[in-house]
C-alpha cells in the first residue's frame, strides 16, 4: 500500500475504485465499503483507494474534538495489506469549501480517475454537505464512473457508527466495542522509561507507553490486554491512568505486565489490544495494598486468558 498525505499528491497510472469517508476505527460498517472496493479492483487493472478525511484540526478549531478511535499510524497499519492507496486528506478550508460538483469533477473523476465510487448510505461531501449519492448518480454518466451505495450495518435497531462506538468506549464496554469494530481496540506506542517501580516495588516487570494525545481513551483502570512485539503476541494486564497512589501523572500512561516476559525493550514499538475492563483506577492507602491488588488483577487476567 502507498500512503499519501494530501489529495494533491495522489498519482496513479490506473483508473481507480474509490471509497470516501472519515473512517474512524474502520468498524464493521466501514469494512463493507472496503470489501466492495477490493472486489471492484480484484483483477488488478483498477487500483483500490481509500480517501479518509482527517477531521482533527476541523473539530479542534470548533472546540468539539472528542478524540479518535484510530490515529494515523493505526489506520496505516490496518490498511497496509488491504488497498493499493491510502489518501489521508486534511479537512482544511480548501476541502471543506469546495463545491460538491467540483469535488466530483476535479478530484474523483479527474485526479483519482475513478471508475467506481463506493459510499455509505448517509455519506455527504462538499461545501455545506450538499453532495450525496443522488448528486454522484446525476454526474455519473458525464464523469464516467459507477456509484455503489453500501447499506448501513446495524446492531439491533442501532446503526453502527464511530459515535456509537465512542460512547461504548467511554463506558469501558470493551467486548462490545471490539464487536462493533470487528477487531480489538488498540493503542500503538513506543516503550518509554517509567518510574521503574514495577519490578522493584511490586515484583512485576512492566512496560510503559504514552497514549497519543489525539486518542479517544476508555476509562482509567485495569484491562486484560494483548501486546504485540514484532511478530510475537503476549498476554497481559494493563493499567491505564495517572497512578494516583504513587503520585498522579500529568498525562495518562499505560503500564502493562506481560505474562512470561521480563525483557527491557525501551524504545521498541508495540501494539496493545484491549479485551476486557477489570476495574476502575483508584487510590490505595499504601503501596502494599496496591501491590496486593495488582497481583489479584494479574490472577483475574490469567483466568480470563485461560477461559
Amino acid at each position: 500500500m502507498k500512503y499519501i498525505y494530501g489529495l494533491q499528491f495522489f498519482e496513479s497510472s490506473r483508473p481507480t475504485a474509490v471509497t470516501i469517508g472519515k473512517f474512524d476505527g474502520f468498524h464493521v460498517g466501514h469494512q463493507k465499503l472496503l470489501e466492495k472496493v477490493r472486489s471492484l479492483s480484484a483483477d488488478g487493472d483498477i487500483a483500490s483507494v481509500v480517501i479518509a478525511f482527517d477531521m482533527i484540526p476541523f473539530f479542534r478549531a470548533r472546540g468539539c474534538f472528542l478524540g479518535v478511535i484510530m490515529e494515523r499510524s493505526e489506520k496505516r497499519a490496518y490498511l497496509a495489506d488491504k488497498v493499493d492507496y491510502f489518501v489521508d486528506c486534511p479537512f482544511d478550508e480548501s476541502v471543506s469549501e469546495m463545491e460538491a460538483e467540483d469535488f466530483v469533477r476535479n478530484v474523483l473523476a479527474g485526479k483519482m480517475k475513478a471508475r467506481h465510487i463506493v459510499i455509505g448510505e448517509d455519506f455527504r461531501f462538499g461545501k455545506d454537505r450538499k453532495g450525496d449519492a443522488g448528486l454522484l448518480e446525476e454526474m455519473a454518466k458525464e464523469c464516467g464512473y459507477k456509484v455503489h451505495v453500501v447499506p448501513d450495518v446495524y446492531r439491533g435497531d442501532k446503526k453502527i457508527s464511530s459515535s456509537y462506538i465512542r460512547e461504548d468506549l467511554k463506558a469501558g464496554k470493551m467486548t462490545q466495542v471490539n464487536e462493533l469494530l470487528g477487531h480489538p481496540y488498540q493503542m500503538f506506542g513506543r516503550v518509554a522509561r517509567g518510574r521503574s517501580m514495577g519490578a522493584s516495588q511490586f515484583d512485576m516487570a512492566t512496560i510503559n507507553i504514552e497514549p497519543d494525545p489525539v486518542k479517544a481513551l476508555p476509562p482509567f483502570g485495569v484491562y486484560v490486554v494483548g501486546v504485540k512485539i514484532g511478530d510475537n503476541v503476549y498476554q497481559g494486564v494493563g493499567n491505564l491512568g495517572v497512578k494516583p497512589t504513587v503520585g498522579a501523572l500529568e498525562r495518562p500512561d499505560l503500564e502493562v505486565h506481560m505474562l512470561g516476559f521480563d525483557e527491557e525493550i525501551y524504545g521498541v514499538d508495540v501494539v496493545v489490544s484491549f479485551y476486557r475492563f477489570l476495574r476502575p483506577e483508584r487510590r490505595f492507602e499504601s503501596l502494599e495494598a496496591l501491590k496486593e491488588q495488582m497481583h489479584k488483577d494479574l490472577e483475574e487476567a490469567q483466568r480470563e486468558w485461560n477461559r
